[in-house]
């Protein structure tokens, strides 16, 4: 051969993969990547049957403890509770522990929060409340008691806070006073001036026996505490006294 001629070298050929070939490989690995899922389909549900029976006899191990409290922890423990202390700063997470911190007397966990309910009387309240505070002080020669109200001693009552003498001849303390005075019906009077000057209404009406005066009843919308204390027909209904649809302003 000339110098001058040289064979040309030609590119190998990649060797072809027939139908047959092609659609062999393709079950194989499909094949694979099925066998692979069914391995751990198989191991994950193997798993979970064997959690849920471990599940199953820790909780029959739990009901076997007497006492409630301890039992409750160990079922919880044993069904995997999920704690939960959203909008809760104290108390108990669902589970077997709390939430935040443990609250300091006087105050308890109320409703996921630290608090102290005061503890007063209805009236004349007086003494500690339970929470680092007061109720109240007595004064106008009243005492707190044990009870926690301010008392009077004998031969005298508290009136807006004063002890007050009490009252006696038939008369009574008004529902918006402390002086005593003559409640309706008392009578007779001689005159209308003593009449007013000693009713508690002071307003008067004829006695039906005709040798006097007496006392009248509250008029409508007058402060009241029963039905006798308002005039004739009127009852004492929120601590007023109405006839029927009366409006009374404040």
């Amino acid at each position: 051969m000339a110098p001058s001629l040289h064979r040309r070298s030609r590119p190998e050929r990649t060797p072809r993969i027939d139908g047959f070939r092609f659609d062999a490989l393709s079950r194989s690995l499909t094949t694979a990547g099925s066998r692979r899922r069914a391995l751990t389909g198989l191991v994950s549900g193997t798993l979970g049957l064997v959690g849920a029976r471990a599940e199953q006899t820790a909780a029959k191990t739990c009901k076997t403890i007497k006492k409630k409290a301890k039992r409750k922890k160990c079922l919880a423990k044993a069904k995997g509770c999920v704690p939960n202390c959203v909008d809760k700063l104290c108390g108990s997470d669902g589970c077997t522990g709390t939430c935040g911190k443990s609250c300091v007397a006087p105050e308890t966990c109320q409703n996921g929060e630290c608090l102290c309910t005061r503890s007063c009387a209805p009236t004349n309240a007086c003494g500690p409340d339970g929470c680092n505070g007061s109720c109240g002080t007595c004064f106008g020669g009243s005492t707190c008691s044990a009870m926690g109200v301010c008392e009077c001693g004998d031969g005298s009552d508290l009136c807006h806070g004063i002890c007050r003498a009490l009252c006696t001849d038939g008369r009574v303390r008004p529902p918006n006073g402390c002086d005593c005075c003559y409640p309706k019906g008392a009578g007779p009077f001689a005159d209308e001036i003593a009449c007013s000057a000693e009713c508690c209404s002071r307003e008067c009406d004829v006695d039906p026996s005709g040798s006097g005066l007496m006392c009248a009843g509250f008029a409508l919308c007058a402060r009241c505490t029963v039905d006798d204390q308002c005039i004739d027909g009127a009852e004492c209904q929120g601590g007023r006294c109405v006839q029927g649809p009366t409006f009374c302003p404040d």
